[in-house]
């Protein structure tokens, strides 16, 4: 057993998003179960440089932040396991991780198995060590495929996943396929081509990634890939565990699998047999100015916190209903509706009805959508 304890450091931009309320869940339950005490640190400096810290896990996508951090640690004798980040992109790291080569392989497989074959790669920033590295297997599976891509294929979500979106829908008849880096750009991907009259999944097939519960209300429903976030911070854990206890292994990563999940942005179609073998015919920043990607999150880990009650009341609240008459249908006491109102109002980052509701109308809320997710609670 690992001496212990567990000190965890996160790229204070990547505490807002989805990915890490997911992994963190993971991560600390695994830790609760194993009874290992977890102290959460702002700063490398408030890790000890004594001798008696020899691991420590970091959260991050942010490739300058990881870099800076993982060699940091590096010259205090401290080894990274990452959670976030690719960690064979960084001397000595170990960690969790996804096959993001394969996942974008497994994608253009499904488009071209499915007759689409202009495709377009959307979301992916350059300071993302991840969504560099699905831009490259991008275009090594194009080539694969026997298709043309270049850089003219790729939209960069470098000032904002919006007007990535809407770079690529102005040249929409030259794609059939699209490709996104995560289901955030895929869903307002597809608002976007509503608004503009491109028929999903007509005209155009979408694809996200990562399975967040935004895509089961978009309209269509979007098709994704399915990895499980809570899984790979458990398996973090794990890693941890095994390089603190063998100093003699220089790096150790664990891969989590991934599925393909057909919806309706896809036409349902369902994707091509398992085998591997089947033939295939800016300056830096952090996004933090992307209010579309900031809204989103916020929807998305107020939605993975919330039970069927909560759910229920959020579609109350996107039918109009005062909260009263939600109180009424749900059989529930009005203090209770208020209550559990309030803390959907600081997951959503609003402090009021009217301020939820203007928030819910720029989300995929459909009520009827929210009250089939509350059913499967």
């Amino acid at each position: 057993m690992p001496r212990g304890p567990m000190y965890v450091l996160a790229d204070p931009v990547y505490t807002t998003s989805s990915w890490y309320t997911r992994c963190f869940s993971g991560l600390r339950a695994e830790v609760s179960r194993l009874d290992i005490l977890l102290l959460q640190v702002r700063s490398i400096n408030e890790v000890p440089n004594d001798g008696s810290v020899r691991t420590c896990v970091l959260f991050g996508s942010d490739a300058r932040w990881a870099r800076h951090t993982v060699t940091a640690l590096n010259a205090r004798g401290i080894r990274s396991v990452l959670a976030g980040a690719q960690p064979d992109a960084f001397y000595g790291a170990s960690g969790t991780t996804l096959d993001r080569r394969l996942l974008v392989e497994d994608m253009v497989r499904y488009f071209v198995a499915n007759g689409r074959r202009r495709l377009a790669c959307l979301g992916g920033v350059p300071w993302n060590v991840n969504d560099a590295v699905r831009v490259a297997a991008f275009h090594q599976a194009m080539r694969a495929a026997g298709l043309s891509s270049g850089e003219s294929d790729v939209f960069s979500a470098g000032e904002g996943i919006d007007a990535c979106a809407a770079r690529m829908l102005e040249r929409a008849g030259a794609y059939d396929g699209a490709l996104c880096v995560n289901d955030q750009v895929g869903v307002r991907l597809l608002a976007l081509a509503r608004e503009k009259g491109v028929r999903v999944p007509e005209d155009l097939f979408v694809m996200g990634s990562g399975n967040f519960l935004v895509g089961e209300l978009s309209v269509p429903t979007l098709t994704t890939s399915e990895v499980d976030y809570y899984l790979m911070g458990r398996k973090t854990v794990d890693v941890w565990q095994y390089i603190d206890k063998t100093p003699d292994v220089e790096a150790a990563t664990v891969t989590i699998r991934h599925s393909i999940i057909p919806r309706g942005s896809t036409a349902f179609l369902p994707p091509p047999g398992a085998a591997r073998d089947a033939q295939l015919p800016r300056q830096h920043g952090d996004g933090g100015d992307d209010e579309a990607l900031r809204s989103l999150d916020r929807f998305e880990n107020c939605l993975f916190c919330c039970d069927a009650l909560d759910l229920r009341i959020i579609s109350g609240i996107a039918r109009g209903k005062s909260m009263e008459k939600i109180a009424a249908d749900l059989f529930v006491a009005l203090g209770t509706v208020n209550y559990r109102a309030k803390k959907l109002y600081r997951a959503m980052g609003v402090s009021s009805r009217k301020e939820l509701e203007k928030a819910l109308a720029h989300q995929p809320a459909d009520p009827d959508a929210l009250e089939r997710m509350a059913a499967a609670r």
